[in-house]
């Protein structure tokens, strides 16, 4: 494939994954978050069975078989708590959260590898707290720090905070069960688990995938592919140039997440959400490349 179909691919893993979360949106708002993850991985893990006939067995690692016990248990974890986060508040005020996962490799850096941020990176931890701040500024007339307060306060924002770590976590572990097996054996891998963890954990809450397919079948299907769709469109997009240009452009979901939040939802505070979205994904840029400048 050639080299310049990278851009492309990665736009179109920003609008499935901003469009997957338009529709869960959607989904949480009528029925449970457990039973819509069941089923949107369920989905999506079947929409990738096809392939399986087609993907050689690669030589398997020591450290593949924990790498996924540790990155599958923490991305069921997470996507739980990506649709209750989605379910607590405003798309606009949720999605921007996830432009802090570099913002939480900073922290881990120096204590894992003993790596120390740039002034670059620096620049971006600002910008994303500049941002964040940005989201509830009308609230500005009640203190100081009451725009932080808010987001704070608002179950919706704090959950997708965790998720935001949880993620700067799982990726590292992915990286781990990447260079211990293949990525395409490893995608596969990690979705069978996440199916399998999200299915168990719904059926022991008492929920079940078959309580939103009959009822929401075209929704849940359409979550399902363009979950896997974006993770195969990344999947290539990475084989083609280097990861953090990929993940950049991938983010941009949730810039799109928040106008499709204003324009399709009506949800409110439509200006203030935008400017610090925007700023906050600037800072995420700046933290991003701050390593590929060193």
């Amino acid at each position: 494939m050639d080299p310049i179909w990278w851009l492309p691919l990665a736009i179109c893993t920003a609008l499935f994954t901003a469009f997957k979360d338009l529709l869960g949106k959607r989904s949480v708002a009528k029925k449970d978050p457990w039973a819509v993850a069941s089923a949107m991985h369920l989905i999506a893990f079947l929409v990738l069975l096809p392939l399986l006939p087609f993907m050689q067995r690669p030589a398997i690692g020591s450290d593949f078989w924990w790498a996924l016990l540790g990155s599958g248990s923490i991305n069921v974890a997470a996507m739980i708590l990506y649709l209750k986060a989605l379910q607590a508040a405003d798309l606009s005020l949720t999605t921007p959260m996830l432009t802090t996962t570099p913002l939480f490799l900073l922290v881990t850096s120096p204590i894992i590898v003993g790596e120390t941020p740039s002034a670059m990176g620096l620049i971006g931890v600002v910008l994303i707290f500049l941002g964040a701040y940005l989201l509830n500024i009308s609230q500005r007339h009640l203190g100081f720090w009451a725009p932080f307060k808010a987001l704070w306060d608002h179950k919706g924002p704090r959950y997708m905070l965790l998720v935001a770590f949880m993620f700067s976590i799982s990726s590292n572990l992915d990286k781990v069960g990447i260079l211990n097996s293949s990525p395409l054996f490893w995608l596969f891998c990690l979705f069978a688990f996440i199916s399998a963890g999200t299915l168990t954990l719904a059926l022991y809450h008492g929920h079940s995938p078959r309580e939103v397919l009959v009822d929401e079948p075209l929704s849940l299907s359409l979550q399902g592919v363009l979950f896997s769709a974006a993770a195969l469109s990344q999947f290539f997009a990475i084989q083609l140039t280097m990861v953090p240009y990929v993940i950049a452009i991938k983010r941009t979901s949730a810039l799109i997440a928040v106008g499709l939040g204003i324009w399709l939802l009506k949800e409110s505070g439509g200006r203030e959400r935008i400017t610090g979205a925007l700023v906050m994904f600037g800072g995420f840029l700046f933290i991003t490349f701050a390593g590929q400048s060193g």
